[in-house]
């Protein structure tokens, strides 16, 4: 992931405008030439396995559109979890990840703004 995908950007854990790090170029073009297509969001849902480093699809076995960044089980078989997706798959009725249906998907609202 570079930093926007985590939506750095819109927290102040990266600095644009001094220091020296790995990657700097990159993160800086992103962030004024690029358009970034994938964000993090918070997503509450059902399915009976969810795991770390998962890619997430819109229907089985087709390419990804995302990925399972951090999850813990909130009860049977319900996932809370933060998932770096594509803009078209943030507005999908259910994912899949491997052979399991990600159902009843509810995004939280964020506590920061991804708008420029």
């Amino acid at each position: 992931f570079i930093p926007q995908m985590l939506n750095y950007q819109a927290t102040p854990a990266v600095s644009f405008k001094k220091g020296c790090y790995t990657g700097q170029e990159i993160v800086a073009r992103m962030q004024y030439l690029g358009k970034l297509k994938r964000h993090m969001y918070h997503l509450v849902c059902h399915s009976s396995a969810l795991n770390v480093g998962d890619t997430l699809m819109l229907a089985p076995n087709q390419q990804g559109v995302g990925t399972v960044a951090s999850v813990v089980a909130i009860g049977n078989q319900q996932w809370d979890a933060l998932v770096v997706l594509t803009d078209e798959a943030r507005e999908a009725d259910k994912l899949f990840t491997g052979n399991h249906e990600l159902t009843a998907l509810q995004f939280i609202e964020l506590p920061y703004s991804l708008e420029k």
